[in-house]
């Protein structure tokens, strides 16, 4: 099977939550998932509640600042695909859009796992 990724992906342990974008967004209905790996490209989330090939999703990723404060971004991403894994969902999320500082922020956690 051919390689279709166009960046290396790196392997980690990192909890996360998640929302599907169409829905209430004043209340969204949060999930929660743990990132197995991940590149600037996309990441694969392990969660017991996924969402639908095709679903527009929003992460929230808590990031430490330099001030140990804790900042959460958001980054947009489509779900690509999703498999049953040991009882359990991994989905491939596409990345496409990182809100305001987002895209240097994500590297910084990046960096830091």
């Amino acid at each position: 099977m051919e390689e279709r990724r166009k960046y290396g992906r790196t392997a980690t342990q990192a909890f996360i939550r998640f929302y599907e974008e169409s829905g209430n967004i004043e209340h969204p209905e949060y999930r929660r998932g743990v990132v197995k790996d991940y590149s600037i490209g996309g990441l694969r989330i392990v969660t017991e509640k996924p969402l639908s090939k095709g679903s527009v999703v929003v992460i929230e990723i808590p990031l430490e600042t330099e001030t140990q404060e804790i900042k959460i971004i958001q980054i947009h991403g489509v779900v690509r695909w999703v498999q049953e894994c040991a009882g359990r969902h991994a989905m491939g999320i596409e990345l496409f859009e990182f809100k305001e500082s987002g895209d240097e922020d994500f590297i910084k956690w990046m960096s830091r796992l």
